[in-house]
């Protein structure tokens, strides 16, 4: 890959010791040559996850739960992810089975359906960091540090958790309102052009979305999970991973927890099988 003029060949057939049945992937392919390259390469199923690179938190987790049945090659941002799943899908010929994961960001019951459609999995926690606070993941990280008082650490941590969240919830709903508000616009048309005064009526009608009703709905749910102390529906909406997992997990349950949350899940077999049956059985 190192010359400009480097091909890509995907091998559709090899007979010993010299028959061989490929051809060229062109050039203008939608995807990258180097990320065509590690597709390619891979002996395994290949999971497309959120992360810059090797060194993100998604790619580090989902590697240490996943790599034994799958290559997981981190993209950048869920739509990225979302983009090179939907490439392969319609690109049959390469027989590549490729499914991605992306964080829960709020997405309604809708759309998790429509990505699932796609082969994508959304992860049941609004950020990867979400994830590492989620029960299992808690106890397991705690117990090994505090075998006599972990459930105390963890039951006043969560009693803050909720009290944040309830304090913050404007800047949560807003953060939700402008993600259910960006998903509208995505499907959202106009599907009339008989003359402007049309499009432009058409164009009102979006416009004229309630989003303050949208706004007010989203206070309301997040009250209510915190007057129910549903702390998995917690996890779903709350998007303060500064505050809440580099800040008030790191005073109330331990010093880097996610460092620790993740050391735990990469050494720990049981803990990796319970995760597995849990959330990545497809």
């Amino acid at each position: 890959l190192g010359r400009s003029d480097s091909k890509i060949a995907w091998i559709k057939k090899f007979n010993y010791p010299d028959e061989w049945d490929f051809d060229f992937v062109k050039d203008d392919f939608a995807l990258p040559k180097m990320l065509m390259t590690e597709i390619l390469g891979s002996k395994k199923p290949v999971i497309f996850c959120e992360g810059d690179d090797k060194s993100s938190l998604d790619y580090r987790i989902y590697r240490s739960l996943l790599e034994e049945q799958y290559t997981v090659i981190p993209v950048g941002g869920h739509s990225a992810v979302i983009k090179n799943c939907e490439v392969l899908l319609n690109s049959p010929f390469l027989g590549i089975e490729a499914i991605g994961i992306v964080d829960g960001d709020y997405y309604t019951d809708e759309k998790v359906t429509a990505l699932e459609s796609k082969k994508v999995r959304v992860l049941p926690f609004n950020e990867i960091e979400m994830f590492l606070l989620s029960d299992v993941v808690m106890e397991y990280t705690m117990k090994s540090s505090y075998p006599m008082d972990y459930q105390t650490k963890i039951s006043a941590f969560k009693e803050k958790f909720f009290e944040t969240v309830d304090k913050e919830k404007e800047r949560i709903a807003l953060y939700n309102t402008m993600l259910d508000t960006n998903e509208f616009l995505t499907k959202e048309k106009i599907q009339q052009c008989g003359s402007v005064e049309e499009i432009e009526e058409n164009l009102l009608k979006i416009s004229h979305r309630d989003v303050k009703m949208v706004y007010s709905e989203k206070i309301e749910q997040i009250q209510t999970i915190v007057q129910k102390k549903d702390y998995e529906q917690l996890l779903k909406v709350c998007n303060l991973k500064a505050e809440i997992t580099r800040g008030l997990a790191n005073r109330m349950l331990d010093s880097d927890y996610v460092i620790k949350a993740t050391q735990q899940i990469q050494a720990n077999a049981e803990l990796k099988e319970l995760l597995r049956k849990e959330y990545f059985t497809w």
